[in-house]
Formats: C-alpha cells, sequence, structure tokens
C-alpha cells in the first residue's frame, strides 16, 4: 500500500536497520527504541491489523510470522532484556 509508512519500509523506499529479512517476513530495529533492543517485525505484504489475517492463509502468515520472530529474538536479544511481545496498533504489531 503507497501510503503505508511499514510498506514502504518493506519495499526499501525508506531506510530501516535491518535486522532480518526473508520473502514473508522483514524485522528492523525501532528508531525510538523503548528497550535495550525494540525490533519491529511484521510481514512483507500489507497486513493492517492481525484481525484481517483471516482464513488459512492468515493463519499461516501469522504462524511464519511468530517463527520468524523467534528466531530474531533468538539473535537479537541480550540477557536481562524483555521477552518478546506482539501488540496491536493502527498497524500490525511490533516485536521488541
Amino acid at each position: 500500500m503507497a501510503d503505508c509508512l511499514f510498506c514502504r519500509i518493506a519495499a526499501g523506499e525508506i531506510p530501516a536497520k535491518i535486522a532480518k529479512r526473508t520473502a514473508d517476513a522483514i524485522a528492523f530495529h525501532d528508531i525510538d527504541p523503548k528497550a535495550p533492543v525494540h525490533v519491529l517485525v511484521m510481514p512483507t505484504r500489507h497486513l493492517a491489523a492481525v484481525r484481517d489475517a483471516a482464513g488459512a492463509d492468515g493463519e499461516a502468515m501469522l504462524g511464519g510470522l511468530l517463527q520468524f520472530a523467534a528466531d530474531v529474538a533468538g539473535g537479537e536479544m541480550v540477557p536481562g532484556a524483555p521477552e518478546p511481545h506482539i501488540s496491536e496498533d493502527d498497524e500490525f504489531g511490533d516485536v521488541p
């Protein structure tokens, strides 16, 4: 989606410090971190909200994102850092 900030980051139109990327997901460091390690994880295709990921395709995408987030957390976490979590605002969500 052309006006979505996160889609523009996924497309490489807006620079970001990428932690990990696959064809289906991207993880990048937050520009205003709230923890020692604060990494945002999102699908590479537009998803306005988690509730929009319906049916078998949505379940597969969310399951893949959770595994991707776990892989990122395993490589990015520091001792004493909080456990990854998912939060949802107007856009998809973040995993610090």
